[in-house]
């Protein structure tokens, strides 16, 4: 007659089990083999390159929201700089060749400093207290917009605009 199962009993039966199979386990890892095969040396693994981005400073449509339009630009820059997969080229050379929200980029004005990303955006009035952002990401050699978006907000949340800024472009230049 067999012996009833108790909790005890299955306890005793999963560790013998998992003793009989640790040494192989630990023996394939010590000869670099993985379940399914080889496991890569890890120095041998290229990262990614950085995406060459660049973000001249935003237009603004009134006077009094000019300092502002730059402050995005400059907030958006070292946020997306810190955030590890771009490679943020902010130089004079890019304000010069600023481009209009509603122009597409053209490949020949950037190939000399080989940029594959464009952020351009612009700054304009609701009210003496509130204002419109409106930015888009381009991918410059395809001449592809990934993705333009519109806020308002308060005048005086430009950094909280610029971080959701920074966030979506980092999203949509990291999907799958």
């Amino acid at each position: 007659m067999p012996l009833p199962l108790t909790r005890r009993r299955s306890l005793t039966l999963g560790a013998v089990g998992l003793m009989s199979v640790l040494p192989s386990a630990v023996s394939a890892a010590k000869t670099d083999r993985g379940i399914h095969g080889p496991i890569p040396n890890v120095e041998s693994i290229t990262p990614l390159s950085p995406l060459k981005l660049a973000i001249p400073d935003f237009v603004a449509t009134a006077p009094q929201l000019a300092q502002t339009a730059r402050d995005l630009a400059h907030a958006i820059r070292p946020l997306l700089r810190a955030s590890g997969p771009f490679q943020v080229v902010d130089t004079d050379e890019v304000n010069a060749r600023r481009v209009a929200l509603n122009d597409i980029p053209q490949p020949a004005n950037w190939r000399s400093s080989d940029i594959s990303a464009l952020v351009v955006g612009e700054v304009s009035e609701i009210s003496a207290t509130r204002m419109r952002v409106a930015f888009r990401l381009w991918l410059v050699p395809a001449q592809r917009q990934v993705v333009g978006q519109t806020c308002k907000a308060e005048v005086a949340d430009w950094e909280r605009v610029a971080r959701i800024i920074a966030g979506e472009i980092f999203m949509r230049t990291n999907e799958g």
